[in-house]
């Protein structure tokens, strides 16, 4: 599936990749997309052992980013195994996992967060999906994800990471799709959203 891929600051490439394992059709019961970490080494001339972030299934990995700090963070959603696609929440957590070791060990947030879905919902009742995160100017993470409220859900962390503030409405009316999230060279954050309820 897809690769989010990144240039650390100490030049390698590094690459957060889906990796689908099982046949069956029972979402996180028989049938797993995990997600696995891969860097270059010894300046882009070899590649290090593959080092597995995260095992269950992970239905979309839109972001991967290194914070100011050199830690390597991940957001993504986890489909939590036989729970409904319906109120209250959906079937979805969003989290990440973090690492502070250029990848090779991955530490998963204490946090998992989630938003209301609601019952009659045109669409699937995910719930909380697809986040991803930037690092702000004062340290704090802000997390943006796609919910069926008509609204993208935010989240906060003062710790890189570790712990999120539990999720609420952003200002971003939008329908059930992904955000994109970026800071452009002159200091600007550029949010790409659907502004459509």
């Amino acid at each position: 599936y897809n690769v989010m891929p990144l240039v650390s600051s100490d030049g390698e490439v590094h690459l957060a990749s889906m990796v689908a394992r099982g046949e069956g059709r029972k979402i996180a019961v028989d049938r797993f997309i995990d997600i696995w970490h891969l860097r270059t080494t010894d300046k882009r001339t070899g590649w290090a052992k593959p080092n597995l972030i995260f095992e269950g299934y992970c239905g979309a990995l839109l972001d991967f980013k290194e914070l100011s700090g050199g830690r390597l963070v991940c957001p993504f959603a986890w489909w939590v195994p036989n729970r409904p696609v319906a109120p209250p929440i959906g079937a979805n957590l969003c989290t990440v996992f973090y690492s502070d070791d250029g990848g090779r060990a991955w530490i998963k947030s204490a946090s998992d967060l989630s938003s209301p879905c609601y019952a009659n919902f045109v669409g699937n009742n995910y719930g909380a999906d697809e986040p991803c995160i930037l690092e702000l100017a004062d340290g704090r993470l802000w997390m943006l994800m796609r919910t069926q409220t008509g609204f993208l859900y935010e989240s906060f962390s003062k710790d890189q990471g570790e712990t999120w503030c539990d999720a609420r409405p952003s200002r971003f009316v939008c329908s059930s799709s992904p955000p994109m999230l970026w800071r452009i060279p002159d200091g600007r954050i550029v949010v790409i959203w659907n502004n459509c309820e």
